[in-house]
């Protein structure tokens, strides 16, 4: 259903379904952050992607770094090593979690093309 909304929505229409009355909220979006944290989040998350750093941190900090178009030698070489690596990099544990490391390994990569 949120995927209709947001199709509606980008397509300039009215996203509310008939009958209701309150006005569609987006959804949460993480705060992007500066070039620093972002890349503490990563250099962390990469040596122990199993840690209490909650996944979706790691995310918007690919997503910062992507958008400031700047990543230093340290942070490419720490995510080269996750992106080979053959493990899960999403928080799901269900069906979700297919979908989600595709999105996380293509900022990946979006990262490591950086200059």
């Amino acid at each position: 259903m949120r995927d209709l909304r947001e199709v509606l929505q980008a397509w300039g229409e009215d996203p509310a379904l008939p009958g209701e009355t309150e006005p569609y909220a987006r959804p949460w979006v993480p705060p992007l952050t500066g070039a620093e944290q972002a890349e503490a989040t990563v250099l962390a998350f990469a040596a122990d992607p199993d840690a209490d750093e909650p996944h979706w941190a790691f995310d918007a900090s690919l997503a910062s770094l992507v958008r400031l178009g700047h990543s230093t030698p340290p942070v490419r070489e720490a995510l080269a090593r996750l992106r080979a690596s053959d493990r899960r990099l999403s928080g799901y544990g269900d069906y979700r979690a297919f979908l989600e490391d595709e999105k996380i390994r293509e900022r990946i990569d979006a990262v490591l093309a950086l200059p």
